[in-house]
């Protein structure tokens, strides 16, 4: 969710829906439950849940990305 891959297949970049991706994390940081995240961004409680928890992965890819972005931690 969130991510898609380069042109050249090779890697895993942020994709149109990543902004949603880092809404959930903002979210959750800031206390809210899965199911008032699901509500917010408008994706399933199960959605939210797998970002959260798939987290590290995430940030791996983006770093690895060579666009920039980090996702922060509060």
């Amino acid at each position: 969710f969130g991510m898609t891959y380069d042109e050249e297949k090779r890697q895993q970049v942020p994709e149109e829906r990543w902004n949603d991706v880092v809404k959930i994390f903002e979210m959750r940081d800031d206390g809210y439950t899965y199911e008032e995240i699901a509500e917010k961004v408008g994706v399933s409680t199960g959605t939210a849940y797998r970002v959260v928890d798939r987290r590290e992965w995430y940030e791996k890819r983006v770093q690895g990305s060579g666009l920039g972005e980090q996702i922060t931690i509060h």
